[in-house]
């Protein structure tokens, strides 16, 4: 409506046709900027419901990695489920943050690649602890997507406020420039 407006009045309060243009082309770059940051914020959201699916399945695998130990182990001699209990810390709870349960799954993929060496009479199957290493590697590279698509939406909302105040410059412009031509009560305000 604005657009229209200044193209209609712009000569009569005084714009130029050039500045009419200007004006025209700032609109719509602002609009287009607008959408692209609302694009942004819709992309950093996506990103964050794929890192709570990978969180949930590292928490899931951390689980169920955890529960193979405790089985295994209690099957063993006195001093294998001591050990194993104490080397992946199965007497602590899952962490609920995600740092605590990325350090935990760490942990537990350290030990189990120490496991041959430390106590090589224990046999642990590979398929739980190789779903862990690929949950944590889902979550590891859902952390660094998040954290790009963070820096790009701050980008564009930064340039979007700096675009926006600028626009308010132009708009106080327009209207102070039609109030000192046609006054304070003429219609044709509603249509700048």
């Amino acid at each position: 409506i604005m657009i229209n407006g200044l193209e209609k009045y712009g000569n009569s309060i005084g714009f130029s046709d050039d500045e009419v243009a200007e004006i025209k082309a700032f609109v719509e770059n602002y609009m287009k900027l607008s959408y692209q940051a609302k694009e942004e914020g819709a992309d950093e959201a996506e990103f964050f419901v794929y890192v709570r699916l990978a969180s949930n399945d590292l928490q899931k695998a951390v689980y169920a990695c955890r529960k193979t130990l405790r089985g295994l182990s209690a099957l063993e001699g006195d001093d294998v489920p001591v050990y194993i209990a104490e080397r992946f810390e199965l007497d602590k709870k899952v962490p609920k943050r995600r740092s605590g349960y990325v350090a935990m799954a760490e942990n537990i993929l350290e030990g189990y690649s120490a496991l041959p060496v430390e106590q090589p009479g224990f046999f642990v199957p590979a398929p739980p602890f190789e779903r862990l290493q690929e949950a944590l590697d889902k979550i590891r590279t859902a952390q660094e997507a998040i954290s790009r698509e963070r820096a790009e939406a701050r980008a564009k909302n930064a340039e979007h406020r700096r675009m926006r105040k600028k626009g308010e410059r132009i708009l106080r412009n327009i209207y102070f420039r039609a109030v000192a031509h046609w006054g304070e009560d003429d219609s044709r305000l509603l249509e700048l």
